[in-house]
């Protein structure tokens, strides 16, 4: 039964049926702000499902780590009294919390790896198939596929995400993802973490290759490439995670002209600006968790975060927070197992907030996580 559940827990990780509140504190000038709003997962329901199976795991986490949770406790009060939106942020720390329990109950496993392989090769058909037919009919699907969450789009939805191609412009496809971006990460990480063998292993790596080359996602592809090519080096995973600090933080003293970029990376380098102001007004505690977009200018239309994991989570930490918890991620990624999969997160964090933001992105990474700080207690886990 406890295995079974968390197979399913994975097989439904990527979709994102939702029902969305929109009290006022989720409106910007009248306009509803998904960033803002409260929201449930169908997925909740499978999560509740695992943490009540493995309750006495999750007990025995924090009884362990109790230091470090009654520290966490007393920064997200501190984070959400001080914060420019408190109920948000009271929000965004649930999912926190969810991101944590999901962490515990993956990492009390022995062998979370053995759980996690079929069900995440099952995922990689699934969405590989899902893109390759959303990329053919310039559009989503439909029926059923809206119970998974898939939005409605089609190439000339306003605002969607395009490639343009000598014989056209196309969708690019999302499946049941939020952005083509997220899609990317999402099937980037899962290909990086050295699956089990399973009869599900070939035909997912092959239609999860498809699906990444069709988000046309140019950061995730160059991640992926980047992690192919480094991940045999002989350094440990807190380096990759080290130099992304270290990037993030150099652009927040660099004046940018943004008149000569395309609009994409202006846009960028603009709520990079706005970062840098954030940080000035609120730089000790920050401007609270989710509360980055309620601190852009009046009248902003880019109602969206810095594309920065970590320039995100100081904006809305603040440096003492967001300090200890670099340092947790630094002395927990010490293994030299896995180093593609952290090269991968740590380029695509840079250009992206995907990580951070999004709740499918977000609980694979705590999955990932869990067995990559397992790996070091686990024999032949490779």
């Amino acid at each position: 039964m406890r295995k079974t559940a968390l197979q399913l827990f994975i097989v439904f990780l990527p979709t994102q049926l939702s029902l969305h509140l929109w009290p006022n504190w989720a409106l910007v000038n009248g306009l509803r702000v998904d960033y803002l709003a409260p929201f449930l997962l169908a997925t909740d329901a499978l999560f509740a499902l695992i943490f009540v199976l493995f309750r006495k795991e999750v007990v025995a986490f924090f009884k362990e780590h109790r230091r470090s949770a009654f520290t966490l406790l007393l920064i997200l009060t501190i984070n959400v009294l001080v914060s420019t939106a408190p109920f948000v942020s009271l929000f965004w720390w649930l999912r926190v919390l969810q991101a944590l329990i999901t962490f515990a109950i993956f990492s009390s496993l022995k062998n979370p790896l053995a759980i996690i392989s079929t069900p995440l090769s099952i995922v990689l058909i699934g969405v590989g198939a899902l893109s390759l037919a959303q990329f053919a009919a310039e559009s989503s699907l439909g029926g059923l596929l809206y119970f998974l969450g898939e939005r409605r789009l089609s190439v000339t939805t306003p605002g969607v995400a395009r490639v343009v191609l000598d014989s056209g412009t196309y969708l690019r496809p999302y499946a049941t993802f939020s952005h083509p971006n997220a899609m990317a990460g999402f099937v980037g990480l899962v290909l990086l973490i050295k699956l089990k063998p399973s009869r599900f292993k070939l035909p997912g790596a092959a239609f999860g290759l498809l699906a990444l080359a069709l988000s046309f996602s140019k950061l995730a592809i160059v991640a992926f490439i980047a992690a192919l090519l480094l991940e045999k080096l002989p350094a440990r995973q807190n380096i990759p995670i080290a130099l992304g600090v270290l990037v993030s933080l150099g652009l927040l003293f660099f004046n940018f002209d943004n008149a000569q970029y395309g609009p994409s990376i202006a846009e960028r380098l603009f709520l990079i600006e706005r970062t840098r102001e954030a940080m000035l007004s609120s730089a000790v505690f920050g401007a609270g968790l989710g509360g980055f977009v309620s601190t852009l200018p009046p009248g902003t239309r880019l109602l969206q975060p810095v594309h920065n994991v970590f320039l995100l989570a100081l904006s809305e930490l603040g440096i003492v927070a967001w300090s200890m918890a670099a340092l947790v991620f630094l002395k927990g990624l010490s293994h030299k197992a896995f180093l593609g999969a952290t090269i991968f997160m740590a380029i695509t964090a840079l250009g992206d907030h995907y990580w951070y933001t999004a709740v499918q992105t977000r609980l694979l990474a705590a999955v990932v996580l869990a067995v990559i700080m397992r790996s070091g207690k686990v024999e032949h886990l490779l």
